[in-house]
């Protein structure tokens, strides 16, 4: 009888995880559940790092639920509890691969010491690492700019705009990267979202790509601490 295979994902934001979480879904047919407590959020895909349709090949993407944001962030618990019931269905579907594409620090610490995920399959780690840091800094500088848009194209602010009424999701994006910078941005400059483009100050897309960027580069080297934590622990064998 064939083993189950699982296949994880690591690596910092930004640093490819979802183009090999699909080619690895296209060679062993397979789906990919994504372990991002935020991506649950359909309403901040943008923001969150939703990949588009059109990056992922015609594979299978599962999220950990489709939540609203004024509901809160789903917690590392629940997160890995819904993550464990996920990968029972998909065995019970009868499929006898799956790809985890990993990123959120406290799901992935929660699941480094359980093992009720794993049931009996063989699990291997490929822990994506930065090749070259200017190659690494620009496809995240890639990535911030994509992810507020041209102004032609929907961004991540006209996610925030959308939100902004409801003070509960406020709330709650206030603790998300890129979400908190554009709110402090205007909460410093006692405006809302919604004003930015009337701004006199002509530079305010470049200062926020400036504190977005940052904190995406930051919390990648809280990432970086993390897996190599999780790693040392001796969670699994790395992909060959």
């Amino acid at each position: 009888m064939q083993k189950r295979e699982i296949f994880v994902i690591l690596g910092r934001t930004g640093i490819g995880k979802t183009d090999r979480s699909v080619h690895l879904a296209k060679r062993y047919a397979c789906p990919v559940v994504v372990l991002d407590r935020i991506q649950c959020h359909r309403e901040i895909g943008i923001g969150s790092g939703r990949p588009l349709d059109a990056e992922l090949q015609g594979t299978r993407r599962v999220y950990l639920g489709d939540r609203r944001v004024a509901d809160g962030i789903i917690e590392a618990e629940e997160a890995a509890n819904r993550f464990v019931e996920i990968v029972n269905d998909i065995w019970r579907g009868g499929a006898k691969s799956i790809v985890l594409e990993g990123g959120s620090i406290s799901l992935l610490q929660e699941l480094a010491y359980r093992n009720d995920w794993t049931d009996g399959s063989i699990v291997r780690v490929e822990y994506i690492q930065m090749k070259s840091i200017t190659a690494y800094k620009d496809r995240v500088a890639k990535r911030v700019l994509s992810m507020l848009g041209s102004g032609k194209e929907l961004g991540m602010l006209d996610e925030l705009i959308s939100l902004w009424p409801d003070n509960r999701a406020r709330g709650v994006l206030q603790s998300v990267i890129g979400y908190r910078e554009i709110i402090n941005y205007c909460t410093s400059n006692c405006i809302n979202p919604a004003e930015l483009c009337e701004m006199a100050c002509p530079d305010w897309r470049a200062i926020l790509f400036d504190c977005i960027y940052q904190g995406h580069l930051a919390y990648a080297e809280l990432q970086q601490t993390a897996m190599d934590r999780i790693l040392d622990s001796g969670l699994t064998t790395a992909i060959k």
